[in-house]
């Protein structure tokens, strides 16, 4: 037998204050209206709307879901006919409530429209879900315009469509909406693809479980806002784009056995006040991609957190990386804490003010877990760089550091220059720290030691047709038990003497190696000036993708 519900329809107790309560099935195509004492209209049971059905809402009406944790369930067209001046509201419900205001489940989403409409919470207000094996999916682009979502309400892609069996998948869309204490989710790395358009996004938080196209911002206005990130086995993917950005966090963290790719991308934005933080422990397996590109950066604050987090190919197919690309970025403190950790960080085409890029770790210098640093072409101005873990290669780029510039592994600087920032003393400044270094055609200046090196191997440490400018006590200072070569540099002077002088070694301390300068440039060399022109194209191997799978 089968049973039909219908629209109920019901004036509530008092007799000045109409109403109607709604709920059931919806058998043939239906108005809500603002006319007359319809309105407002209140669920007490789940609305369905059936295939071949529309229920067109239009301006002025207020739909209530306090009776109840009720939903509207469209499995037909819905079409929400707000407007600028008459909203359709859409409120009631607890924070409690396990339903959406609306749920859209086995229907073309193309054929629903919904403008002009107000989402109040703390009931959730969207979500577009899968069915079951067998039966009709959700297809097309869910299309939210010009409306709002606020008081703690959630919008949710939550279906789950292998891109092996799914190669066309739903999506959900909103274009010149406003968000305020709005919860946006993709329920799991399957997850349909979220897209924000021309929005406001204020006191928010993202939840971006989704890989694949995950959740896109483009061209909005954000403030105060979360990311975070949880626990999948996959790929979870945000992306930023063209908007700017005050007061935003972005969080990686929960427990997992399994490989989780996070992965956060920034391009063409100005971004402010953001803080990124990683939180691991030892159960995790969860390499973070971050990717900036194009922007513009103003105290930006990247800190990874954990205990005993470690890295395996084994379980992820790519170590963590932080990448600046094209940015200008001023104010900012990038501190990591990484124990045993293999990850990379990448700077180039880039000018970085004030930022210090430091890491803080208990593991032994010569533990064989890589991390690597990477600059080109970057003006590095008044900052610091202490990463004595990790191996460096810097190239065509001008730096000036308030404290050592600290490196580890087979570092190589080349065509570049290094040289003390004016707002430290020279007194007792240090330039170059490092273990194993090649430093070619580059400048060391303006420092009390110009280079301390500890080399750890024989020829670990090489230094090739380079300057030495106005370091008061020593070019080079040697630390280590092998000795160092350091023939065809200019010194500053064509003193033998003086020379000599500057360089503390083997005939200083004979538990050290010696330095061999001999076949000293007499003059200054061209050094980094006589490089030829940069060009990226020749490193592209060494870069990320674009971050703008909808183009530039």
């Amino acid at each position: 037998m089968r049973v039909y519900f219908v629209v109920i329809l019901g004036l509530l107790c008092s007799s000045s204050e109409a109403a109607t309560n709604v709920g059931g099935v919806l058998l043939g195509n239906t108005v809500w209206s603002n006319v007359g004492s319809a309105n407002p209209y209140y669920l007490t049971k789940d609305l369905h709307v059936p295939r071949n059905v529309t229920l067109t809402i239009q301006a002025g009406v207020v739909i209530n879901f306090v009776q109840g944790d009720f939903e509207i369930l469209v499995k037909g067209n819905l079409k929400i006919e707000g407007t600028s001046l008459q909203r359709v509201t859409l409120e009631g419900g607890s924070a409690t409530d396990l339903k959406y205001m609306l749920k859209f489940q086995s229907t073309q989403l193309a054929l629903t429209s919904i403008r002009y409409a107000q989402f109040k919470g703390p009931k959730s207000a969207i979500q577009i879900i899968h069915s079951g094996t067998g039966l009709q999916q959700n297809s097309g682009e869910l299309v939210v315009d010009s409306s709002t979502f606020s008081d703690g309400t959630r919008v949710s892609a939550n279906g789950i469509y292998p891109r092996a069996s799914f190669p066309s998948v739903p999506s959900m869309t909103f274009r010149s909406c406003s968000f305020s204490q709005t919860t946006i989710s993709s329920g799991n790395t399957e997850s349909e693809p979220i897209r924000m358009l021309n929005s406001n996004i204020f006191y928010g938080t993202f939840y971006p479980e989704a890989g694949n196209e995950g959740i896109e911002i483009n061209n909005c206005t954000i403030r105060n806002i979360t990311i975070e990130y949880g626990a999948q086995t996959q790929v979870s993917m945000f992306r930023l784009n063209a908007s700017n950005v005050i007061n935003a966090t972005v969080k990686y963290g929960g427990r997992s056995w399994m490989s989780t790719n996070y992965k956060f991308i920034v391009g063409q934005s100005v971004i402010r006040d953001f803080t990124i933080s990683i939180i691991s422990n030892y159960e995790q397996y969860n390499p973070a991609q971050i990717i900036f590109e194009d922007s513009s950066l103003y105290n930006i604050t990247t800190a990874y957190i954990n205990l005993y987090y470690y890295y395996y190919s084994y379980y992820s197919t790519m170590p963590p990386s932080i990448t600046f690309r094209n940015c200008k970025f001023t104010l900012g403190n990038l501190t990591l804490l990484m124990n045993y950790q293999e990850h990379s960080i990448s700077i180039i085409n880039s000018v970085l003010t004030k930022v210090n890029i430091t890491i803080v770790s208990v593991a032994d210098l010569t533990y064989t877990i890589p991390k690597s640093l990477i600059m080109r072409n970057v003006s590095f101005i008044d900052g610091d760089l202490r990463l004595p873990y990790h191996e460096a290669k810097i190239m065509y780029s001008n730096i000036t550091v308030r404290s050592p510039l600290t490196i580890n592994g087979t570092s190589t600087i080349s065509c570049s220059s290094i040289g003390r920032s004016g707002s430290i003393s020279q007194t007792d400044s240090v330039g170059i720290i490092a273990a194993g270094l090649i430093l070619s055609r580059s400048t060391v200046k303006n420092f009390a030691i110009g280079l301390r090196v500890r080399p750890l191997s024989i020829n670990s440490v090489n230094i090739s047709e380079s300057n030495f400018y106005s370091n008061t006590q020593y070019n080079i200072d040697s630390k280590g038990i092998y000795d160092v070569t350091a023939t065809g540099n200019y010194w500053g002077t064509n003193n033998a003497g003086t020379i000599i002088s500057k360089i503390n070694d083997y005939w200083d301390n004979i538990n050290y190696g010696e330095v061999l300068y001999n076949n000293f440039a007499t003059s200054s060399l061209a050094a980094e000036t006589g490089c030829e022109p940069y060009e990226e194209g020749a490193y592209n191997y060494q870069t990320t993708n674009s971050p703008y799978p909808w183009g530039k």
